[in-house]
């Protein structure tokens, strides 16, 4: 019963805390991104974008490994750590 209760104040402390950030704001920004790039592409009808985009994930491909996995431990403890087992699992890790 203690370790429910532990989880549950961690929980509680975890959203005071983060009531007050916008790094999930922030990331939610810049992981939609791309797909604001093509929607506009497709209001605007300006093929340049496309490669814009095509461009920026294909240079994202050549960062090194330790900087992916920085980034997802980053979004990971943004939304949630109860989670990355399952999101390593989709990733195929």
């Amino acid at each position: 019963m203690s370790v429910i209760q532990s989880d549950v104040c961690w929980e509680a402390k975890i959203a005071k805390a983060s009531g007050e950030s916008y790094k999930d704001e922030c990331l939610i920004v810049v992981l939609t991104s791309p797909v604001i790039a093509i929607m506009y592409r497709a209001m605007t009808d300006n093929p340049e974008i496309i490669e814009r985009v095509k461009y920026g994930l294909q240079t994202l491909e050549l960062l090194p490994d330790w900087f992916s996995y920085m980034l997802g431990v980053g979004v990971t403890a943004s939304f949630g750590i109860k989670y990355a087992d399952k999101i390593m699992k989709l990733k195929g890790k």
